[in-house]
């Protein structure tokens, strides 16, 4: 847990908007909000494409955001409430196996995100120091956040794939390539709808495009 503070906490307390799809969460969470004094909770919502309009129509201060919802992704909600509501803090919740919207979230500017196994209780110290201008996030999030981003897997094309390839780029023919490197016309069709597959393109252009953006080619 990472947290600190800077500025003091409203006298009317701090209205939250729960955004999250598992009843269980939410239930859990509910629970312990209903008897924590400085906290209203404003509205609850299953959706991310409801999200952006109740934080508009209901002015929490604080939004405790589901990575997990269906609608928009996080990244595009964050990112719009950010230049529409600046002053809203945004915590993320998430289950940790999605590095990816973690990653985003945080470079889009939450004060916070947290791991869905955290207690309650400790959801509640967050939206307290978030809400004060503090930060806070889980143990778990901090050691995701320190390990390179996984890089995407290259398509593993073979060697002969690769010299197909490498010739189509070239702009040769299919009969080109098939003198060049001594194959049946045939054979390179074969390959090159093996490529086609592997990269998940269906034209030449395409396959050229992604080779080079891949450094394959």
């Amino acid at each position: 847990m990472l947290t600190e503070t800077n500025t003091a906490q409203s006298s009317e307390g701090i209205r939250v908007l729960l955004a999250n799809d598992s009843p269980l969460i939410l239930a859990g969470i509910r629970a312990v909000m209903t008897t924590e004094t400085g906290l209203i909770t404003v509205g609850e919502v299953a959706d991310g494409a409801e999200v952006q309009r109740l934080s508009q129509e209901l002015v929490p201060d604080v939004l405790l955001l589901d990575l997990e919802m269906p609608g928009p992704s996080p990244l595009e909600i964050v990112t719009h409430l950010r230049q529409q509501r600046p002053v809203m803090k945004i915590i993320a919740l998430t289950d940790g196996n999605n590095e990816a919207a973690i990653r985003d979230v945080v470079a889009a500017g939450v004060s916070g995100c947290l791991l869905e196994t955290e207690p309650p209780e400790v959801i509640v110290q967050a939206l307290h120091s978030v809400a004060q201008g503090g930060a806070w996030f889980s143990q778990g999030v901090l050691a995701i956040l320190a390990q390179p981003p996984v890089q995407a897997q290259l398509p593993q094309l073979t060697e002969d794939e690769l010299a197909v390839l490498r010739l189509m780029v070239e702009g040769k023919t299919d009969h080109q390539i098939s003198r060049e490197l001594s194959l049946s016309e045939r054979t390179v069709r074969y390959r090159l709808q093996n490529i086609y597959d592997k990269l998940g393109v269906n034209t030449r252009i395409e396959v050229a495009v992604k080779a080079v953006r891949l450094g394959l080619a």
